[in-house]
């Protein structure tokens, strides 16, 4: 056992002491590199030659757009590699040690920042950088990063929520030209596997050219990588939560429509709808995006549906108002084309049945023939009967009005002579018991008279008031037509305003 157990000693001794021999050389390798090494200097051979850096992205999330303020938040993997011609060595002569890591404030880095960054402070650039730098043994270094940027994007919210917006992400050195850095376009994509995708945006595509820049400021050139992000927004949260509520407040005062205006609720149902709408607009207001250049699809169509809806209250008001005008007393009669117009052509074609009988009806005579008395009411017309009696009737009665009465007949009057011949004991002559006889008709034609009077009173009652029942009558069938007018206008105004405004700003961008 003692010699099993020298012999692992032996063995974990010989192993440390290789561990110790590696260490030692890539000490004396960085030891060696970094001799007489100063970070301040540009690492190129001669100063008149540029150092050539390359410069990619891989986007990891799109973790906020901010509407209101223009600003893009994104989690992106930085790239950078260069050459650095005062850190070149021989692995053979290292042990074959062919790449080192060293903190990133030991060597020269090429101060490339964000352009459009977007921060409180100026962290744009390489103080966003925690990960150590590779150092190949080729004088390549190369720069691998996680970072998280904000930066400004101008957002078009014209179509919102159904827009698309252009993003750029322009990274450049802030202090070497192009004759200090010439930057070189990565070949590497930059959306891969690793990319989480947004759950409001997507991502159509990502485009990268490398520029060369002549500022106002400076003589000579300057050059950047700009990154071109196609976002395309995600409007199925805004459809759900934000559209399809309004949709169904506008819907609601459609039924408003099928409410008979003896119930007494269709004002209060279109204020309530009314009010709903401006309220559910103050609760998204803080959603649409703050802008004075152009207006949001999304609050136009609240704007056209809160009109829609005031509109709504002025036709329901409108409609009461003719309704309830056939309760007032002395109703004016409807003109001619109104009734022409909406009685007889729109009814028709709105399914609406409408009473065929004129108003001027109420103006026909109403006969009524009591055979007994044989008497002949004419009423509504002012004429004087003219006809003479039949049957040699020798008494009749034209009264102011124009009634005709046939109080006796021929016949009763032979009947009269023959009794009264048979009882001259009784009675005088003849001619007294007809002077008699006159006197009893005229007493009898003064209140036949009163009773006409009476009968003609109480006629024109009734046909005053069926002249006004009419004309009450049709002011409610105008209210019935011009309701259902309204609703399908108003029917149609909601189809078209949705259709015309939504509609193109999602075929636009989708």
């Amino acid at each position: 056992m003692l010699r099993n157990f020298a012999a692992m000693v032996f063995v974990l001794s010989m192993i440390d002491m290789s561990n110790g021999a590696i260490e030692s050389v890539q000490g004396k390798l960085i030891k060696s590199l970094f001799t007489n090494y100063s970070k301040q200097v540009r690492p190129v051979t001669h100063q008149s030659l540029p150092v050539n850096a390359t410069f990619g992205i891989e986007l990891m999330q799109i973790i906020k757009v901010n509407d209101r303020d223009q600003h893009v938040t994104s989690k992106i993997w930085v790239r950078q590699s260069w050459i650095n011609m005062l850190m070149k060595w021989e692995p053979t002569l290292w042990g074959g040690i062919k790449s080192v890591q060293v903190d990133a404030d030991m060597v020269w880095t090429p101060d490339i920042v964000l352009y459009n960054n977007a921060d409180d402070t100026f962290t744009g650039g390489t103080e966003k950088y925690k990960t150590r730098i590779t150092l190949e043994y080729t004088g390549q270094h190369n720069w691998l990063a996680p970072a998280t940027f904000t930066h400004t994007c101008a957002i078009n919210i014209r179509y919102f929520p159904f827009d698309k917006q252009v993003c750029i992400l322009k990274f450049g050195s802030w202090t070497f030209n192009k004759a200090g850095i010439t930057l070189f376009e990565d070949p590497r994509p930059v959306i891969t596997s690793q990319y989480v995708v947004s759950s409001e945006w997507e991502i159509l595509s990502v485009e990268k050219t490398v520029n060369s820049i002549l500022y106002e400021c400076c003589a000579d050139p300057y050059m950047d990588a700009t990154f071109t992000l196609n976002l395309l927004r995600k409007p199925l949260y805004y459809v759900f939560n934000v559209i399809t509520p309004c949709l169904v407040l506008v819907t609601t005062i459609l039924f408003g429509f099928f409410l008979p205006p003896e119930s007494g609720e269709r004002i209060s149902l279109t204020i309530t709808i009314l009010l709903a709408v401006a309220v559910f607009l103050q609760l998204i207001s803080d959603t649409l995006p703050r802008n004075s250049e152009t207006i949001p699809v999304l609050a136009i169509f609240y704007m056209v549906v809160m009109t829609e809806s005031a509109l709504s209250l002025i036709t329901t008001c409108i409609v009461l108002i003719i309704h309830h005008r056939s309760s007032e007393k002395g109703a004016a009669p409807m003109p001619t084309w109104v009734r022409h117009v909406f009685l007889n052509v729109l009814a028709k074609y709105l399914g609406i049945r409408v009473s065929s009988k004129s108003r001027n009806e109420c103006d026909k005579d109403f006969v009524k023939t009591e055979s007994g008395a044989n008497i002949v009411y004419h009423l509504g017309q002012h004429h004087t009967d003219k006809r003479s009696p039949q049957d040699g009737s020798k008494y009749h009665i034209n009264n102011s009005n124009g009634y005709s009465r046939h109080l006796i007949n021929g016949s009763a009057e032979r009947r009269l002579n023959n009794r009264y011949t048979n009882d001259l004991d009784t009675h005088h002559t003849l001619q007294d018991m007809l002077a008699e006889q006159r006197k009893e008709n005229v007493s009898k034609d003064k209140n036949l008279n009163v009773i006409l009077n009476e009968l003609q009173m109480i006629t024109s009652v009734i046909q005053h008031k069926s002249y006004h029942e009419k004309i009450q009558e049709e002011w409610k069938s105008l209210a019935k037509v011009l309701d259902r007018l309204f609703f399908w206008l108003f029917l149609l105004t909601v189809v078209v305003s949705a259709t015309s405004i939504l509609l193109p700003a999602y075929y636009i961008n989708h």
